[in-house]
């Protein structure tokens, strides 16, 4: 089962794209509009080739609050979703594969680093039938070098040392995104078409993002009906019909449904603390 499908609807489909131009616009964000201090769980069905009847499905869940003292908002995720090593016969194996996943962001304004910026990100995928299928991924980024830093762990059973470790560096932009967060601080975003930088879909590059604002839907799920802003999430090019779709409720500004052709994320249950 392929690694990174807890992240498809975020990290494959809006930025499956290739190349990037630097983009130095700066858009103002509000942050009083930032959710925080909540739980959400969200129910994410996509297509997946080894899957059974060609579709997979599992439960995200998530926790946002804002850390006061660090003046960062922490975002902790964590999934357990079906999985196989695509095998037949007597070399298949199933089992699970459990993601985390932790996010820090800039809320505190401080020099050089805007609202909703990412300071470090950490991703961990294991799955429990097999130990050999580990990776995690640790970003950081400097802004005083104006560099993020991405540090990837994989586990190789056959391997000398066991643990195979690769850095990268990309060059940063005056503000940018993470490709996950995205749709949490949605709301903070003003109500006009823009142009942004997010983090690459495995975040080695920087690439330019357009997101449009469209009609307002009321959207149904698990945890309730909910009325949203709908944004339209797009390569800033000519050249691509890729897109998704970030609904967040109007009231709240948590994000309630993300879609992109036959991959939807939904919301099932919200509790705020």
């Amino acid at each position: 089962m392929k690694k990174f499908i807890a992240f498809l609807l975020i990290s494959v489909c809006l930025f499956s794209f290739i190349g990037c131009k630097q983009n130095e616009n700066f858009i103002e964000l509000d942050k009083t509009k930032m959710p925080v201090n909540y739980y959400a769980r969200y129910h994410i069905s996509t297509s997946a080739s080894n899957a059974p009847d060609g579709k997979l499905e599992y439960n995200m869940e998530y926790a946002v609050s804002l850390n006061e003292e660090t003046g960062q908002l922490e975002f902790k995720g964590k999934a357990n979703e079906p999985w196989t090593n695509g095998q037949t016969g007597e070399n298949l194996k199933e089992g699970r594969q459990i993601i985390t996943t932790f996010a820090f962001l800039q809320y505190a304004e401080k020099e050089g680093i805007s609202f909703g910026m990412p300071i470090k990100l950490e991703q961990e995928f294991m799955v429990d039938v097999e130990e050999s299928f580990y990776t995690s991924f640790d970003y950081s980024f400097d802004y005083s070098l104006n560099s993020g830093f991405l540090k990837t762990k994989v586990y190789e059973k056959n391997s000398e040392t066991g643990f195979k470790e690769d850095t990268k560096s990309v060059t940063l932009t005056k503000q940018f995104f993470d490709k996950d967060t995205l749709p949490f601080i949605m709301a903070t975003f003003p109500e006009s078409d823009g142009v942004i930088n997010v983090c690459s879909g495995n975040r080695n590059s920087l690439q330019r993002t357009r997101y449009e604002f469209t009609e307002d839907e009321t959207v149904e799920t698990g945890a309730g009906n909910f009325n949203c802003k709908v944004v339209r999430i797009r390569p800033d090019t000519n050249f691509s019909v890729n897109s998704a779709r970030i609904y967040f409720d109007k009231e709240t500004g948590v994000p309630v449904m993300v879609t992109h052709d036959s991959s939807k994320m939904i919301l099932t249950e919200l509790k705020f603390n």
